[in-house]
């Protein structure tokens, strides 16, 4: 019995031993299971989806430009201007998250995204349209002058259009991109930057052009006019390509089959449950996937969200806003004062220009010398920001290529709001247009940051904290809103205290300052940014020793 028992126990161990020598050779079928599959990025494809935040720069390319010198030249004082800007940062915290989890959510055939970036884009050019003509608009309906109410009324009206629908577009935008590139997300975040600072410069080089000594000067009124028009037709187009080279994936209700060859594949399959046919839909295999098909079936019933009204729906964001991953909340505060910084500093460098460093006057006759002067000044400031961008391009592709692998997010995130935070300094200091051009050229290194590395970041969490329950419950969708919701949550400080800066100050110049001090803020608070690569040997564990931040 004993010698019985060894020969098993020899037998046993070479069974063993060659089960480890021929995984030394072989891989196991399992693992090849289980090891994920990623999916390579599509670069044409994200181009395309990024067409869209190029129609959303050329927009603020111009209202940018025009506001002040609109909004002013109709009689409104300039420190009442930034309390234009608070009503629709309420107006979006209120309606977006409900749109947010939608866009999670939505079962529309068109897809989760271009439902929603075709409303938001419908409002974007009523906005530009009322910017454009609002001053033509008001001298129709109250023929005293240019300086009358009714125009103050309408360039509000589209102000508010403007401000709120191009901020929401970049809700569905965003994780349309995400959505293209989930195994690629600081990659593809890169490449939509890129195609936003080329949209900037479409909007500024129309903005700088004079269009009075163009074949269109027979078919507007005036200057303002032909450039909100010319931007909103080359917006409309760009966002044509986006809209229609960007085919999405549709989401199905659970156990809902919508082709025939679907259900001929679960009659084959009787067994299958939503589960498993939602991963064979993923297997780079599988036969459902080799028949073209773009359907994403929910997993389960759990997966399908209960919030079937629009209360439910808040209290889940909000939910989810107040349990906050540590991650998260870094970013958001970091954004928040980035945003303030690059609003302030964008809405009144024009004024600025044709003000402080061409020495004109908005106040005086459209003929006169001085106003002359100030229109100069508004369009050579179109000429610094289109060299900020350029600059941006580079630095973006350098961030691409060799600073993010070198130092990291964090130290470029530091590193670009502090070279901000120094060009705003000069600008506010100096007189001479020249060096004030040359300073003007480092300010979009901080906003390329902005646009690109906290988006990125928020894919990077949710592809390696996958496991981690903070993040498993959070859309890309949801979170691309927590991190837009800052730009509004700056919006609404910049307005409220802004205007009281201007009215106790003796120049402008006090504007350029505060972004300045904003971008010196959000460098120092960069330096708590959490990058998951740090962590990547432990991708879950990292995650799991940072709480959820009550942000209320």
């Amino acid at each position: 019995m004993e010698s019985q028992n060894n020969l098993q126990i020899s037998w046993l161990e070479k069974i063993r031993s060659h089960h480890s020598n021929a995984k030394d050779k072989f891989i196991d079928s399992n693992d090849i299971i289980r090891r994920p599959y990623i999916q390579p990025i599509n670069k044409l494809k994200v181009i395309a989806a990024s067409c869209c935040f190029a129609a959303i720069e050329i927009g603020y390319a111009a209202q940018s430009i025009y506001e002040v010198p609109i909004l002013s030249s109709a009689g409104l004082q300039r420190k009442y201007v930034p309390f234009l800007w608070c009503a629709m940062p309420i107006l979006a915290l209120i309606i977006q998250p409900y749109l947010a989890i939608k866009s999670d959510h939505c079962y529309c055939s068109w897809g989760r995204r271009r439902p929603f970036m075709l409303a938001f884009m419908i409002g974007m050019f009523i906005g530009l349209i009322l910017l454009g003509y609002g001053q033509t608009l008001g001298i129709l309906i109250d023929h005293h002058s240019h300086r009358n109410s009714t125009t103050i009324i309408f360039t509000i009206i589209g102000i508010w259009f403007m401000d709120y629908f191009a901020d929401a577009l970049q809700v569905p935008s965003n994780a349309l991109v995400l959505d293209y590139s989930k195994d690629h997300p600081q990659t593809a975040n890169n490449i939509a930057t890129v195609i936003s600072c080329i949209g900037a410069i479409i909007g500024y080089g129309i903005c700088s052009l004079n269009w009075k000594n163009t074949f269109l000067a027979n078919f507007f009124t005036t200057e303002v006019e032909a450039v909100f028009t010319v931007a909103s037709i080359t917006a409309f187009i760009l966002f044509i390509i986006s809209l229609c080279c960007c085919k999405e994936k549709v989401l199905y209700k659970p156990n809902q089959v919508h082709s025939k060859s679907q259900q001929k594949y679960i009659q084959l399959h009787p067994s299958m449950e939503d589960n498993s046919l939602n991963r064979s839909l993923y297997q780079p295999k599988s036969k459902i996937t080799n028949q073209n098909y773009v359907v994403i079936i929910q997993a389960n019933k759990s997966c399908n969200p209960p919030w079937n009204s629009i209360v439910s729906c808040y209290y889940s964001y909000l939910y989810g806003i107040i349990k906050l991953p540590y991650e998260l909340v870094i970013l958001c505060l970091v954004s928040i004062f980035g945003w303030i910084a690059h609003i302030g500093f964008l809405f009144f460098f024009s004024d600025y220009m044709g003000q402080f460093i061409f020495k004109g006057s908005n106040d005086e006759a459209f003929n006169s010398s001085s106003h002359i002067a100030y229109l100069d000044g508004v369009k050579m400031s179109s000429l610094a920001l289109i060299g900020s961008n350029v600059v941006g391009i580079i630095y973006i592709i350098i961030l691409e290529r060799w600073l993010l692998k070198r130092i990291g997010s964090r130290i470029s995130m530091i590193l670009g709001f502090s070279t901000s935070c120094i060009a705003m300094v000069i600008i506010a200091s100096v007189d001479n247009y020249h060096i004030v051009l040359c300073s003007c050229c480092a300010i979009d290194v901080a906003t390329v940051s902005l646009h690109s590395i906290p988006y990125g970041l928020v894919g990077k969490y949710h592809q390696y904290y996958k496991g981690d329950s903070r993040w498993t419950t959070r859309g890309y969708g949801t979170d691309s809103c927590a991190l837009n919701n800052c730009m509004y949550f700056g919006t609404l400080l910049i307005s409220i205290t802004l205007g009281f800066i201007i009215d106790n100050s003796t120049s402008m110049r006090s504007v350029i300052l505060a972004a300045g001090i904003s971008n010196l803020i959000a460098a120092i608070i960069s330096i708590f940014i959490v990058e998951p690569e740090l962590g990547s040997s432990g991708r879950t564990d990292q995650g799991s020793k940072f709480k959820n931040i009550d942000v209320c």
